[in-house]
């Protein structure tokens, strides 16, 4: 059983965004399936009463057996995602 759930993010300190972010997961249908979603409101918007004002765009994308987060961190979000790589130099 998922229940609707929306947290509030604070980006501010280490990503400088100012506006409102949510994040959190809608029950839709049965069998306990849920639909994840991220909100970023109007860059220094910080009022919820004035998000009314700015425009509201909604992203889907991804599709079956892939995630449409990576879209929504590179293209929309304020992240930037890097691969770590694990090298060991092994001198001789």
């Amino acid at each position: 059983n998922v229940t609707t759930q929306c947290n509030k993010v604070d980006l501010s300190s280490e990503y400088n965004y100012s506006g409102i972010v949510r994040s959190g997961y809608l029950s839709v249908g049965v069998g306990g399936s849920a639909l994840s979603f991220i909100f970023y409101g109007k860059s220094d918007v910080t009022d919820q009463s004035q998000l009314k004002n700015a425009p509201t765009i909604i992203w889907l994308n991804g599709g079956p057996g892939h995630s449409s987060q990576i879209g929504n961190f590179r293209e929309i979000g304020p992240f930037l995602l890097q691969r770590k790589l694990n090298v060991e130099i092994v001198k001789n």
